[in-house]
């Protein structure tokens, strides 16, 4: 008979403390300056207690873009990557150049794939990367080593379809992420860690995605389109709506105003847990997408819980200086 394997965690709470203790202890061993302590403690002391956590009220991500080529991994580390300094800095959310990541991996893969041993493979990787478009097949984990080594610069400096930036690289202020970890798709976990800050997540999509207007976008509706394809979203929250109940599930998440947040934080939902047990309820995420602000709710979204794959989490810490107005 083999041996049980040992359980890591006896329940979800005791995982999802253990992830929290973690973070800090790595937070902590960075030395963080008082303010950008401060700014972890203020956030977590304002969403710990609520019962659903939505980060778009609080303002920190820049414009949503309008992807015409796909590049939702780079769109997103970018959005994700500015709303955590804007969070952190007390600043407008910087734009990003999405473009340093998706021809940095593309041309990172091209270096690896010269330097293979065997000839046979070098000439063929290298043929399929030539019909590839530098943004095509680049996955979250891909951005996120390179983000992790390289950093991104703002777009001004480095804009979309540019093959280089317009100065010198050394001389590029560039935003920083020092660590990252996947949390896979253990939902109590996921709470855990977003009651702090934005995550990054994939999800197998169909093309019906497009035509998403309103309401929570469900397994079954993402079955009636074909082109299965994985799709990077910045995670902005989550949530849950009444079966049956279309007035939950007309995005109102997405809507709610500072001072609806405040008065969240303060009282909570109002609603006891018996309550809730004794309705079926859909539970979902909210996605920030970079499809236009034409699609979903100003290019925010609901999605389904099961349909989300795989959720990250960057780590920011505090710059060695301040970017320049100019370079």
């Amino acid at each position: 008979m083999p041996p049980k394997r040992k359980r890591l965690y006896n329940t979800a709470e005791e995982m999802s403390d253990k992830e929290r203790k973690m973070y800090f202890r790595k937070m902590q061993s960075y030395q963080l300056t008082n303010q950008w302590q401060q700014s972890v403690d203020k956030w977590w002391n304002l969403n710990k207690q609520l019962e659903t956590v939505g980060w778009r009220v609080h303002k920190i991500f820049p414009p949503v873009m309008i992807q015409r080529r796909p590049v939702c991994v780079s769109a997103s580390l970018c959005n994700c990557v500015s709303a955590h300094y804007a969070m952190r800095m007390g600043i407008e959310p910087p734009i990003l150049s999405l473009e340093s990541i998706v021809r940095g991996v593309f041309n990172e893969r091209a270096l690896k794939a010269r330097m293979l041993a065997d000839q046979e493979d070098k000439i063929s990787v290298l043929a399929l990367m030539g019909h590839m478009a530098p943004d095509c097949d680049i996955s979250l984990l891909d951005g996120l080593k390179y983000v992790s080594r390289f950093g991104i610069p703002l777009k001004k400096y480095w804009k979309t379809g540019q093959k280089a930036p317009n100065v010198p690289h050394e001389k590029l202020y560039k935003y920083r992420i020092a660590d990252y970890k996947s949390i896979g798709n253990h939902k109590p976990t996921i709470e855990f860690m977003h009651r702090q800050f934005p995550l990054l997540c994939d999800a197998f999509l169909s093309d019906a995605v497009y035509d998403y207007k309103d309401g929570i976008y469900t397994y079954e509706m993402n079955r009636q389109g074909d082109n299965l394809g994985l799709h990077a979203m910045v995670l902005v929250g989550w949530g849950y709506s009444v079966i049956g109940d279309k007035s939950s599930e007309s995005s109102g998440d997405l809507e709610e105003s500072d001072e609806d947040a405040d008065v969240g934080a303060e009282e909570g939902s109002g609603e006891d847990e018996e309550s809730k047990e004794d309705r079926e309820v859909n539970h979902y995420y909210i996605v920030m997408c970079n499809w236009g602000d034409k699609w979903g709710q100003g290019g925010f979204g609901l999605m389904e819980k099961s349909l989300i794959r795989r959720v990250y989490y960057p780590t920011i810490l505090p710059p060695d200086e301040l970017p320049p107005d100019e370079i």
